[in-house]
Parts: structure tokens; C-alpha cells; sequence
């Protein structure tokens, strides 16, 4: 898998990202088939013992990090990993990054503005049914029978928007959630969804709220959800 760098400038609107993201969070993405930047000597060390596949997909992720970084007017430092495996962002930075096939992208902000930001991307193709019973909610599953007929993998999209709630929720409480901790409520007209919690106590006090509410966009075949924490 290779990746195509885009040239997005000075203007975050040339992102596909960047349509469902606040206007002050600067998104990086990455398309196609080309070479991509190398990685640092710390980050070097990371991807050692990753397969070659992997070695691609965390290269890619650090290359639109660390260009991602340089428009917040920072200079990027070597993005590690956490004991979660979840990168560990710079002092004064909060950010999130995803990976697909033929698509990656990094989407940070200053952590004065935002708590935390959680992005995601998936390829637009039904969720295998041998999954869907440990992702889907009752909820979900019962939204996607009744939903009229639609270009998107309604499944997919909301595993996505799970994904990127669980970046944002790890980044931010470092503590871990299930799929089915909460499901997701989707308005079509708007592109947006919110992430309902089920009363279980444990998420209502580590976040001090019900619900959270992100983006969801289809562009060249991929499901693109974002979700953001403001302070």
C-alpha cells in the first residue's frame, strides 16, 4: 500500500477531512500511490518489527502527523506510542490519526482550543456478519433494517464514528470502552451523528456527559467520522 502526499497548502479546506472538522483543526491527508516521507530515528525504532504493510501504514501516519504539526506553527518532534499504542502528541498539541487502504490522514489542534480529537477512516463495504453482533446495538441494527436505500455501509459508518469516539475518549481519560457501550444515532441531512452512553455509570462519570456528537462523509469510496472534545 503507498500513499500520494497532497499538497493542501496553507488552506485546510483542501482536505476532504477537513469538510467535517472545526475550521481551526488542521488536517493533513494522504491518496493514492507515492513515496512518502522517512521516518524519524526514534520512530525508526518503532516500526522495526512491524511487517512491511504495517512499516507502510505507520510511515504514512507520521509523514501527514508531523506536516499536520508545522501549520500549527510547532516543529514536529519524533510522534511515539503510548502503552495503548495510541500516539503520544506533543506538549501543546492534541490530534488524531487513521489509516485505510489508498487513504490516510492526521487531523491536530492546539489543546488550549480542544481536549481531544478522534478521526477514522474505513473503505465503504458492509461490515462482515460475523462482526456486526460486536459492534451493532439493537438500536443500530434496528436504524440500518428500516433505513432507506443509500450509497453508504451504514454498519461501516458507524463502526467508523465508534472509532474515531474511542481515539478521542482514549486520548482524553486514557481508559478503555466497548463497542457497545453506547450507540450511535445518525442525522442523514446534516452528515452528523451523535454517540449516545448506555447508563452504565462508569462512562457517565469519566466524561461527565451522555452523549457526543461528530461528522460523518463519503468521498472516493471511503467513510471519513470525526469527533471532537472542547473544553
Amino acid at each position: 500500500m503507498k500513499y500520494i502526499l497532497e499538497d493542501s497548502g496553507l488552506h485546510p479546506n483542501n482536505c476532504v477531512m477537513s469538510s467535517i472538522l472545526p475550521h481551526d483543526v488542521v488536517v493533513e491527508e494522504l491518496w493514492g500511490n507515492a513515496r512518502i516521507d522517512p521516518l524519524l530515528a526514534q520512530e525508526r525504532v518503532l516500526a522495526e518489527r512491524m511487517n512491511s504493510r504495517r512499516q507502510q501504514e505507520f510511515s504514512a501516519g507520521r509523514a501527514v502527523a508531523r506536516r499536520a504539526v508545522q501549520r500549527l506553527g510547532l516543529e514536529p518532534l519524533p510522534l511515539l506510542k503510548g502503552a495503548n499504542g495510541a500516539p503520544l502528541w506533543q506538549d501543546g498539541v492534541v490530534g488524531s490519526i487513521t489509516h485505510c487502504e489508498q487513504y490516510c490522514a492526521a487531523a491536530v489542534a492546539s489543546n488550549s482550543a480542544y481536549r481531544g480529537i478522534g478521526i477514522d477512516a474505513e473503505p465503504n463495504k458492509p461490515l462482515p456478519e460475523e462482526v456486526r453482533p460486536f459492534i451493532l446495538h439493537p438500536y443500530e441494527v434496528a436504524w440500518i433494517a428500516s433505513a432507506p436505500a443509500s450509497a453508504m455501509s451504514w454498519d461501516t459508518m458507524i463502526f467508523s464514528a465508534k472509532e474515531a469516539f474511542y481515539k478521542l475518549w482514549s486520548s482524553v481519560t486514557g481508559f478503555w470502552c466497548d463497542f457497545k457501550d453506547g450507540y450511535v444515532q445518525i442525522d442523514r441531512a446534516k452528515r452528523a451523528f451523535s454517540l449516545s452512553f448506555q447508563d452504565n455509570g462508569r462512562m457517565n462519570r469519566l466524561t461527565n456527559c451522555h452523549s457526543m456528537s461528530g461528522m460523518f462523509h463519503l468521498s472516493n469510496g471511503i467513510i471519513l467520522t470525526t469527533v471532537v472534545a472542547n473544553w
